[in-house]
C-alpha cells in the first residue's frame, strides 16, 4: 500500500526498488463464472494523491534491498532462531541457536509461531479458516496494465497480482485438498488457471513451484509488556484477501 511505500522512501529503500517494483493502476473485484471473465464487477480505480494505490514486490527484491539498507547503516545481522526469552526487571535474555544476547529491549517480529509472543503471551484469540492459500507465479501473453484482480471462486477467492513484466503472482484460497492437488500437479493446476485467465491474459505459463500455507486468524492480547513488543505475524495473522499482511506488519513499526 502507499502508506508503506512512503515508509521505504522515507528509509531510503523505496529508490532502489522502484525499477523492482510494479505500481497497480487499479482493482477489479467480482465473481467469476465460465464465459465471463469477471461478472458483477467493482472497480477500485485511480491513483492516491497522484501515486499508485500500491505496488507489488517479489519478497526476495524486498529482503535484498532491507538487507542492503541494514549493512549500510551498520546494523549486525544475526541469523539464528530463538530458542527462549528470560525476561528481567533491566533487560531481556534471549537464547539463540548459537548464540546469547542481553537487551534493554526486545521487539518480536519472529512470525506466526513467534517464540517471543509466546513468552508472554499465553492465550491469543486464533482459529483456523480450514483453508489453505495456494501460491504461484505465471507468466502470460497480455500485459496486465497493473490491474489487480480479485475473483470470487467458488470454493474461495482468487487473486491475481501484478508484478513486474508480463507476470501476476496467484493467491487462490481453497479448501485443503483442493489446494495440495493442483499444488502437485502443475499440469492440472495450469489447465485451471487457463481456463480462468486466459479471457483476460491470454496463453499462461507457471514460472515456479506452486506452495501452499495453512490461513487462520490470530491476534495477542497485548501488544507491548515490560520490555517486549510484537510486530508483524508475531502480533497478528490475517487472512490474505485484502493483501493486508506486510501492510500492518510495516505499520506497526
Amino acid at each position: 500500500a502507499q502508506g508503506p511505500w512512503n515508509m521505504l522512501d522515507a528509509l531510503g529503500i523505496a529508490s532502489g526498488l522502484a525499477c523492482l517494483a510494479q505500481p497497480i493502476s487499479r482493482m477489479e473485484i467480482g465473481e467469476w463464472r465460465p464465459g465471463d471473465p469477471l461478472g458483477a464487477n467493482l472497480t477500485f480505480g485511480g491513483s492516491v494523491g497522484g501515486r499508485p494505490v500500491g505496488y507489488m514486490v517479489f519478497l526476495r527484491d524486498l529482503e535484498a534491498a532491507l538487507h542492503k539498507a541494514c549493512a549500510e547503516a551498520g546494523v549486525r545481522m544475526v541469523c539464528e532462531p530463538v530458542l527462549s526469552l528470560t525476561i528481567h526487571e533491566s533487560s531481556a535474555f534471549a537464547t539463540l541457536r548459537d548464540s546469547a544476547w542481553r537487551s534493554r529491549l526486545v521487539v518480536g517480529a519472529d512470525g506466526g509461531k513467534s517464540v517471543v509472543a509466546t513468552t508472554f503471551d499465553s492465550a491469543p484469540r486464533e482459529w483456523s479458516y480450514d483453508r489453505r492459500a495456494l501460491v504461484v507465479t505465471i507468466s502470460h501473453e497480455h500485459d496486465h496494465d497493473g490491474v489487480a484482480t480479485q475473483y470470487f471462486m467458488e470454493d474461495g477467492p482468487l487473486a491475481v497480482l501484478p508484478m513486474s513484466g508480463r507476470r501476476s503472482s496467484i493467491v487462490w484460497t481453497a479448501r485443503p485438498e483442493i489446494s495440495s492437488r493442483l499444488a502437485g500437479s502443475p499440469e492440472a493446476l495450469l489447465d485451471t488457471l487457463r481456463e480462468i485467465l486466459a479471457p483476460r491474459l491470454g496463453q499462461i505459463a507457471i514460472d515456479e513451484q506452486p506452495a501452499t500455507f495453512p490461513l487462520g486468524f490470530r491476534m495477542v492480547s497485548r501488544f507491548a509488556a515490560h520490555r517486549v513488543a510484537l510486530a508483524g505475524d508475531a502480533a497478528h495473522r490475517v487472512h490474505p484477501l485484502a493483501g493486508q499482511g506486510l501492510n500492518l506488519g510495516l505499520r506497526d513499526v
